[in-house]
Protein backbone atom coordinates (compact mmCIF):
# COMPACT_ATOMS: atom_id res chain seq x y z
CA UNK A 1 0.00 0.00 0.00
CA UNK A 2 1.21 3.49 -0.89
CA UNK A 3 0.28 6.62 1.95
CA UNK A 4 -0.12 10.07 0.94
CA UNK A 5 -1.18 13.50 2.23
CA UNK A 6 -3.18 15.42 0.72
CA UNK A 7 -2.70 19.22 0.92
CA UNK A 8 -1.13 18.95 4.53
CA UNK A 9 -4.81 17.52 5.67
CA UNK A 10 -5.98 14.25 4.22
CA UNK A 11 -3.97 10.95 5.16
CA UNK A 12 -4.95 8.13 2.70
CA UNK A 13 -3.72 4.74 1.49
CA UNK A 14 -4.06 3.20 -1.55
CA UNK A 15 -3.18 -0.08 -3.89
CA UNK A 16 0.62 0.30 -5.48
CA UNK A 17 -0.83 -0.65 -8.80
CA UNK A 18 -1.96 3.17 -8.47
CA UNK A 19 0.39 5.94 -9.43
CA UNK A 20 -0.30 9.71 -8.65
CA UNK A 21 -1.17 12.08 -11.78
CA UNK A 22 1.12 14.70 -13.29
CA UNK A 23 -0.75 18.06 -13.92
CA UNK A 24 -0.84 16.73 -17.92
CA UNK A 25 -3.00 13.65 -16.70
CA UNK A 26 -5.03 15.55 -14.42
CA UNK A 27 -5.81 18.25 -17.26
CA UNK A 28 -6.91 14.98 -19.44
CA UNK A 29 -9.87 14.80 -16.60
CA UNK A 30 -10.50 18.23 -15.07
CA UNK A 31 -10.80 21.74 -15.57
CA UNK A 32 -8.89 23.03 -12.96
CA UNK A 33 -5.90 21.06 -11.72
CA UNK A 34 -4.70 23.79 -9.14
CA UNK A 35 -5.51 22.72 -5.51
CA UNK A 36 -5.85 19.32 -7.14
CA UNK A 37 -4.52 15.55 -6.57
CA UNK A 38 -5.40 12.12 -8.12
CA UNK A 39 -4.07 9.04 -8.43
CA UNK A 40 -5.35 6.35 -11.05
CA UNK A 41 -4.74 2.70 -11.98
CA UNK A 42 -4.64 2.69 -15.96
CA UNK A 43 -5.07 -1.65 -16.19
CA UNK A 44 -8.45 -0.73 -14.49
CA UNK A 45 -9.10 2.38 -15.56
CA UNK A 46 -9.96 4.09 -12.19
CA UNK A 47 -8.79 7.54 -11.21
CA UNK A 48 -9.62 8.70 -7.81
CA UNK A 49 -8.93 12.38 -7.54
CA UNK A 50 -9.38 14.87 -4.89
CA UNK A 51 -9.86 18.58 -5.47
CA UNK A 52 -10.20 21.44 -2.32
CA UNK A 53 -10.81 25.21 -2.60
CA UNK A 54 -11.20 27.53 0.81
CA UNK A 55 -13.95 29.93 1.27
CA UNK A 56 -14.29 32.94 3.17
CA UNK A 57 -16.48 33.52 6.78
CA UNK A 58 -19.23 35.25 4.61
CA UNK A 59 -19.18 32.45 1.91
CA UNK A 60 -18.71 29.48 4.57
CA UNK A 61 -21.56 30.70 6.53
CA UNK A 62 -24.40 30.69 3.12
CA UNK A 63 -22.88 27.60 1.33
CA UNK A 64 -23.01 24.01 2.38
CA UNK A 65 -21.70 21.01 0.74
CA UNK A 66 -25.02 20.04 -1.26
CA UNK A 67 -24.62 23.45 -2.74
CA UNK A 68 -21.24 23.18 -3.77
CA UNK A 69 -22.17 19.39 -5.22
CA UNK A 70 -24.78 20.78 -7.10
CA UNK A 71 -22.70 23.36 -8.68
CA UNK A 72 -20.11 20.76 -9.74
CA UNK A 73 -22.66 18.94 -11.33
CA UNK A 74 -23.42 21.94 -13.45
CA UNK A 75 -20.00 22.25 -14.58
CA UNK A 76 -19.50 18.66 -15.41
CA UNK A 77 -23.02 18.59 -17.20
CA UNK A 78 -21.19 21.45 -19.16
CA UNK A 79 -17.92 19.83 -19.86
CA UNK A 80 -19.06 16.02 -20.48
CA UNK A 81 -20.28 14.25 -22.91
CA UNK A 82 -23.57 12.75 -22.79
CA UNK A 83 -24.06 13.31 -18.67
CA UNK A 84 -26.41 11.75 -17.04
CA UNK A 85 -26.68 12.80 -12.79
CA UNK A 86 -27.61 9.62 -10.90
CA UNK A 87 -28.92 9.31 -7.42
CA UNK A 88 -27.98 11.24 -4.72
CA UNK A 89 -25.02 9.86 -2.30
CA UNK A 90 -24.70 10.51 1.60
CA UNK A 91 -21.58 9.01 2.81
CA UNK A 92 -19.24 9.07 5.77
CA UNK A 93 -15.37 9.38 5.07
CA UNK A 94 -12.69 9.16 7.84
CA UNK A 95 -15.41 10.50 10.59
CA UNK A 96 -16.82 13.51 7.90
CA UNK A 97 -19.79 13.88 6.52
CA UNK A 98 -19.87 13.95 2.45
CA UNK A 99 -23.20 14.31 0.26
CA UNK A 100 -22.40 14.09 -3.65
CA UNK A 101 -24.31 12.29 -6.24
CA UNK A 102 -23.73 9.70 -9.09
CA UNK A 103 -23.10 10.36 -12.63
CA UNK A 104 -22.37 8.92 -16.42
CA UNK A 105 -21.02 10.04 -19.43
CA UNK A 106 -19.10 9.13 -22.42
CA UNK A 107 -15.46 9.30 -23.08
CA UNK A 108 -13.90 12.19 -24.84
CA UNK A 109 -11.14 10.07 -26.74
CA UNK A 110 -13.30 6.96 -27.34
CA UNK A 111 -17.74 7.56 -27.48
CA UNK A 112 -18.26 3.68 -26.96
CA UNK A 113 -16.64 3.85 -24.14
CA UNK A 114 -19.26 4.72 -21.32
CA UNK A 115 -17.69 6.13 -17.98
CA UNK A 116 -19.16 5.84 -14.35
CA UNK A 117 -17.84 8.61 -11.82
CA UNK A 118 -19.44 9.99 -8.12
CA UNK A 119 -18.90 12.93 -6.40
CA UNK A 120 -19.00 13.74 -3.32
CA UNK A 121 -18.50 17.06 -1.34
CA UNK A 122 -17.35 17.55 2.30
CA UNK A 123 -16.26 20.56 4.48
CA UNK A 124 -13.43 20.47 6.91
CA UNK A 125 -12.85 23.51 9.04
CA UNK A 126 -12.37 26.30 5.78
CA UNK A 127 -12.03 24.10 3.04
CA UNK A 128 -14.60 22.28 1.04
CA UNK A 129 -13.11 19.01 -0.81
CA UNK A 130 -14.57 17.19 -3.94
CA UNK A 131 -13.39 13.83 -4.30
CA UNK A 132 -14.20 12.28 -7.71
CA UNK A 133 -14.18 8.76 -8.61
CA UNK A 134 -14.17 7.63 -12.50
CA UNK A 135 -14.39 4.32 -13.43
CA UNK A 136 -15.01 2.36 -16.76
CA UNK A 137 -19.11 1.54 -16.68
CA UNK A 138 -18.92 -2.14 -17.38
CA UNK A 139 -16.07 -2.71 -14.38
CA UNK A 140 -18.14 -0.15 -11.72
CA UNK A 141 -19.65 -2.66 -9.05
CA UNK A 142 -15.71 -4.27 -8.98
CA UNK A 143 -13.83 -0.39 -9.25
CA UNK A 144 -16.54 1.36 -7.23
CA UNK A 145 -14.90 -1.31 -4.30
CA UNK A 146 -11.62 -0.12 -4.95
CA UNK A 147 -12.49 3.13 -4.47
CA UNK A 148 -14.82 2.38 -1.06
CA UNK A 149 -11.78 0.61 -0.01
CA UNK A 150 -9.31 3.70 -0.96
CA UNK A 151 -11.80 5.86 1.12
CA UNK A 152 -11.86 3.93 3.88
CA UNK A 153 -8.48 4.41 4.83
CA UNK A 154 -8.77 8.39 5.16
CA UNK A 155 -8.08 9.73 8.00
CA UNK A 156 -7.52 14.09 8.68
CA UNK A 157 -4.64 15.44 10.38
CA UNK A 158 -5.40 17.57 13.39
Amino acid sequence: MKKELINEQINIQFPDEFSEMDKTELSEYFNSIDRRWGIHDTDRHIVVSVGWVKVNALVSLITDARSVANGAGVSLERHLKDFIRGEDISVQYGGQNCVGFGFEFRASDDESVVQCGRLAVMKVKKLYYAIYFIVRKDTAEESFGICNDIMASISFEK
